[in-house]
């Protein structure tokens, strides 16, 4: 699903590494626009263009610093089973590499592999250039996947029986390549059924047995990576869905592009290169479309080009946006040619492409034109190919990404592959930002794919990125669980929960809230039910423990925010920041936009929009009126939202207003703006922070945006729910403020204060709200809506408009509110 604007319409965040000293220019925290901000309604506004800006974010390393970072902690695995080694201290990196290297040359060669059981054959390698050879025949893109997987699978065996001094033997259940194309893996997210085909997967070897009727009991690691894992799951359809794979099981995913072309012959034999891996560019989203749109695949740039003698750096393409190229390594790409027959360019037309990636060969695609461009503009350029069935392969592999951490909760970081041809990039994947490493010619350069795969089938679960303190179970309600070891205290998270509420996403603060359990907290807190927040905030943004530290004390002896805010029972923090894998890659800036894993316990409440008429307008007051104290005191929410306001019932059965989640919130005294993510959800965004101005952070965020977000909400639950329901499809309004990219959702406000009101009704339950609603709309069009806009230095006029406790909203809220509840007294029975 495309966005019903192009993604270039809104200016990119810009990256903070570019910012520099410039730091200070700034009034606010810039706008994600990725898939944080939308995995709430995934429902509508699917996952693609979302996910397709997070992938924008790229960070870059070369893959020689990948296999030193994994090589030390296979090494620091295996020093921590044997504490008697006399070796306490790593050796150098290159040192580890370079052992590898040497050690897996046999296989490369072709050489037969004694095996370490007794009794079992020789494992022949030669077959491996045998299916490397079918592989670089000119084949489409599943064709390419059997050779492949057969080739590497007998790789693995092979490293199975591979021993490197001071590294670890193979770690738990023996990996396998397994295909899954056609065969498609679902999953639920709020009620939405997903249906994802990955083209290879890496999973365990007993799941991957179990998805074939009979190759559970019966066959051999390497009697079932030969006859069973080139084969799709779902080709017995007698199993129904039942047979597909699942998220929960798989360890990587790999997906694959083909040009169709004959690829370079392996060579005769193997060596070790001294100088430097091949120089293959990053991928470039350009070269990616090239590849769907155009069928001329011999015209298209292809990924790799070779190292000059005794150089090694490696080469890249400009970046899909000016904040990965920012971050990438400076390099520069070396001056050889290869055969023409084989379609590679020099090194001047790569160096071209890196300067214009929309030339050089490559077709512009109609969705790159600004949304703007006029026909005269565009000239002569031909007409333009159809967009793509299925997103570009970054894109398709990060939406896989979020299937697997919506899958695995808590998880640290995802390894993934993208292989073009004979060229084969590893991704990784944080909350953070997802990281690009240069690539492995795979079919010239076997020996370092090798090293690559000896790393993989080594590392623990925790290496693999699975947070080991997150253990499935089965409740007592045989439900899944996960028991989790926070600290001193065991919750247990009841993942079928009705009170569940996930996130769909790679980037950002990836909230996910479920019922929580547990035997302490029980005790210290008999009949409450509770909830966990699990969430990943950013390092540099001043807790959310400690921000309700501060509203709990703000809150004594105040009534208008006692009993209106989140009262936190328990909370942790887990070691495990998105900083360190960056350190250790020797990216620069990696404690910029850092983020670590928190878990947060509350008292549940209940969503403010299952209340209608008087019950929610008086419970939406609540939350404005404590918003305001809070922000008298200091405490700036700052993300307003229909999601945010909850409601508890207190013991005369009054529904009670909660200003509810302040991860996002800021202390008045830190005047300097922190982080990377500022805002919530798009619809109940102020205007003008969705401007260009706003979104790049030179719009000061003040009490006004919070205000107009208030009035926001009110509209969205007039007109979307009834009877604290959301109304069917044909009823609902305002889909569109979802789907739309943020400046475009701007303009459909402004369309709706000055003209959209007239015609519309509200939902039954919601019609005195509703004359509410429009006062204030009314307000903000004779205020807001055809004033010309301000000055972003005029401070002055800005603070007249909103900080005296007597300014124009509050004054019309309050009115309003009070008519209202004196009427409902009235109507009251005597």
């Amino acid at each position: 699903m495309q966005p019903e604007q192009g993604p270039e319409k809104t200016p990119t965040r810009p990256s903070s590494s570019k910012l520099g000293s410039q730091t200070e220019i700034l009034k606010s925290t810039p706008n994600n626009r990725g898939s944080a901000v939308r995995s709430d309604h995934i429902a509508y506004t699917g996952a693609q263009p979302w996910i397709g800006r997070d992938v924008e974010k790229t960070q870059n390393c070369d893959i020689d610093s990948l296999l030193d970072v994994l090589l030390l902690r296979c090494w620091k695995q295996h020093a921590s089973g044997h504490p008697s080694s006399n070796q306490t201290k790593p050796p150098p990196a290159k040192e580890l590499r370079d052992r590898c290297l040497q050690a897996v040359l046999p296989i490369c060669n072709g050489q037969p592999i004694r095996s370490t059981n007794r009794g079992e054959a020789a494992i022949e390698t030669s077959a491996i250039r045998t299916h490397l050879l079918e592989y670089g025949r000119p084949l489409i893109e599943k064709d390419r996947y059997k050779p492949w997987i057969l080739a590497f699978n007998i790789a693995l065996e092979a490293l199975r029986h591979t021993r490197v001094q001071g590294l670890p033997d193979e770690s738990g259940d023996p990996i396998i390549f397994q295909q899954n194309d056609p065969s498609l893996i679902y999953q639920y997210h709020r009620g939405v059924k997903t249906c994802r085909k990955p083209d290879v997967v890496i999973v365990p070897t007993e799941v991957s047995k179990a998805a074939f009727e009979d190759g559970w009991a019966t066959h051999a690691w390497s009697e079932h990576a030969a006859n069973y894992a080139w084969q799709n799951p779902g080709k017995d359809t007698s199993a129904g869905e039942e047979r597909s794979l699942q998220w929960k099981d798989i360890l990587s995913v790999i997906e694959f592009k083909s040009t169709k072309r004959q690829l370079t012959e392996p060579p005769a034999s193997y060596t070790i290169q001294q100088d430097g891996a091949p120089v293959i560019p990053y991928l470039s989203t350009e070269y990616l479309r090239s590849l769907d749109s155009t069928e001329d695949t011999e015209a298209a740039i292809p990924p790799a080009t070779s190292a000059a003698p005794g150089s090694s750096s490696m080469g890249q393409t400009k970046n899909a946006t000016s904040t990965a190229k920012d971050r990438s390594r400076t390099t520069t790409l070396a001056s050889t040619r290869r055969s023409t027959r084989e379609g590679i360019p020099t090194a001047k037309a790569l160096a071209n492409l890196a300067s214009n990636p929309g030339g050089a060969g490559l077709k512009r695609k109609s969705e790159e034109q600004t949304a703007n461009e006029t026909s005269s503009k565009r000239g002569k350029i031909e007409p333009q190919p159809k967009p793509p069935k299925e997103p570009i392969a970054t894109v398709q592999t990060a939406i896989y990404v979020a299937e697997m951490f919506a899958a695995h909760l808590g998880t640290n970081h995802l390894i993934n592959l993208i292989i073009v041809d004979g060229s084969v990039w590893v991704w990784l994947y944080d909350r953070q930002n997802p990281i690009q490493c240069t690539a492995i010619d795979f079919i010239q350069n076997l020996p370092r794919f090798l090293v690559l795969l000896f790393c993989l089938q080594r590392l623990s679960l925790a290496n693999w990125g699975r947070n080991t303190l997150f253990k499935p179970i089965l409740t007592s309600t045989k439900e899944r669980g996960l028991l989790v070891q926070a600290g001193d205290v065991d919750l247990t998270l009841h993942l079928d929960s009705e009170e569940r509420v996930t996130h769909f996403g790679v980037n950002g603060r990836a909230t996910n809230v479920f019922r929580v359990t547990s035997p302490q907290l029980e005790k210290q807190h008999p009949r409450t039910d509770m909830v966990a927040k699990v969430f990943w905030p950013e390092d540099s943004r001043t807790s959310e423990p400690a921000l309700l530290k501060q509203v709990e004390e703000l809150a004594k002896g105040n009534p208008k925010v006692k009993g209106h805010n989140p009262k936190l029972l328990f909370w942790h923090k887990f070691e495990n920041s998105t900083a360190e894998l960056r350190e250790a890659l020797g990216i620069a800036g990696a404690r910029e936009g850092s983020r670590s894993l928190y878990i947060l316990v509350f008292p549940k409440l209940f969503p403010i929009t299952e209340l209608s008429g008087d019950e929610f307008l008086f419970a939406w007051w609540d939350c404005v009126v404590c918003h305001r104290e809070l922000w008298e005191g200091g405490i700036h929410h700052r993300d307003i939202s229909a999601g945010n306001l909850m409601y508890y019932r207190d013991q005369s059965g009054r529904a009670v207003g909660v200003l509810n989640d302040f991860d996002l919130a800021t202390l008045a005294e830190n005047e300097a703006p922190t982080g990377n993510q500022r805002t919530g959800t798009v619809p109940f965004m102020a205007r003008e922070l969705l401007s260009p101005e706003g979104l790049v952070g030179q719009i000061t965020h003040m009490y006004q945006h919070d205000a107009e977000s208030f009035v926001w909400v009110l509209v969205w639950v007039c007109l979307r729910f009834r009877g604290g329901q959301e109304r069917r499809q044909q009823s609902r309004l305002l889909d569109a403020w979802l789907k739309a990219d943020e400046e475009t959702c701007r303009d459909k406000k402004n369309t709706f204060i000055m003209e959209g009101t007239a015609n519309i009704t509200p939902s039954p339950s919601h019609e005195r709200n509703w004359d509410l609603a429009m006062d204030l709309v009314d307000f903000l069009r004779q205020r807001g809506g055809s004033r010309r806009r301000r000055r972003n230095n005029d401070r002055e006029a800005q603070e007249n408009f909103v900080a005296s406790p007597d300014d124009a909203i509050f004054k019309v809220f309050e009115e309003h509110v009070a008519s209202m509840k004196q009427e409902a007294a009235q109507a009251q029975p005597a």
